[in-house]
C-alpha cells in the first residue's frame, strides 16, 4: 500500500554527485495490517457464500436463514457461549435468543457482521427510505427502528462495544 513517499538521498562526497530515490512508507504497522487481514478473513466467513460449507449452525429470522459458526459467535458473545454450551443445538430461531422483541433480518445481519469482522458495515438500503423528500434521514422512522433493533440485539448478545458505538452515533444524529 503506497500512502506516502519519502525521498532517500545518497551522495558521493568524492565526486560531488548525489542520487535521490523515492521510498514508500507504509503508515500501518505490520501488526495493524495483520489485524485488518484477520478481520477481512473472518468477515468473509460470514459474507461469502463460498464458505457456507464451514457453517455449523443456522439461525433463522423469519424466512431468512444465516449459516453461522458456533466457535466464532461463542468467542465474541457470552450469550452465544452459554446458549451453545447448554443447548448444543445447531438450528435456532432468533426469537429463542432475543425473546418477543421483533428484530428484522437486516438488523441481525449487521450485528453478525460485527461479530465476525469487528466492523460495522454499510447500512442496508431500506433503512434510510422515507416518503419525505426533504428528510435528512437523521430521525426518520425506518432508521430509528433499525437502530433500536441493532441496539436491542447487541445488548441482548452482550456486545458492549457495539452498543456503545451505536449509542455514540445516535447522540451524533440527534
Amino acid at each position: 500500500m503506497i500512502t506516502g513517499v519519502q525521498v532517500a538521498a545518497f551522495s558521493d562526497s568524492e565526486n560531488g554527485s548525489s542520487v535521490s530515490l523515492p521510498e514508500t512508507i507504509d503508515p500501518c504497522p505490520p501488526d495493524v495490517e495483520a489485524l485488518r487481514r484477520l478481520s477481512d478473513n473472518l468477515g468473509s466467513l460470514f459474507q461469502s457464500p463460498e464458505f457456507g460449507f464451514c457453517a455449523d449452525a443456522i439461525i433463522s429470522v423469519g424466512q431468512a436463514e444465516f449459516g453461522v459458526h458456533r466457535c466464532v459467535l461463542s468467542a465474541r458473545s457470552p450469550l452465544f457461549r452459554d446458549f451453545f454450551a447448554r443447548k448444543g443445538r445447531t438450528k435456532v430461531e432468533l426469537k429463542e435468543l432475543v425473546g418477543d422483541f421483533e428484530v428484522g433480518a437486516e438488523s441481525f445481519a449487521l450485528v453478525l457482521e460485527y461479530l465476525y469482522s469487528g466492523r460495522v458495515g454499510a447500512l442496508p438500503k431500506g433503512v434510510c427510505m422515507c416518503a419525505d423528500e426533504e428528510c435528512s434521514h437523521v430521525g426518520c422512522r425506518p432508521l430509528i427502528d433499525f437502530m433500536v433493533e441493532v441496539l436491542y440485539v447487541s445488548f441482548t448478545f452482550q456486545i458492549s462495544e457495539l452498543v456503545n458505538l451505536f449509542k455514540v452515533s445516535s447522540i451524533l444524529f440527534i
